[in-house]
């Protein structure tokens, strides 16, 4: 029982604790750091489905769209 709050307490904390979109979008310092260490992840073969990695790939398609937006208007 112990185990199982342990691991939930640590799953919701890693999770509470991840840079949201809007966070990422607004320092771009902050979501080229994690998108690195995102991509040395998936190249070292460990688990990139993370919420960090998740919203980091989320900023950059929607800054994208944003950029590609703003060229069409």
């Amino acid at each position: 029982m112990k185990k199982c709050f342990l691991i939930l307490a640590i799953s919701f904390l890693t999770t509470a604790c991840a840079p949201s979109v809007d966070d990422l979008i607004n320092d771009p310092a902050l979501l080229s750091k994690i998108t690195k260490q995102c991509a040395q992840k998936a190249l070292s073969g460990e688990d990139i489905n993370t919420t960090e990695c998740k919203n980091a790939a989320k900023a950059q398609r929607k800054k994208m769209g944003n950029m590609i937006g703003g060229l069409l208007d």
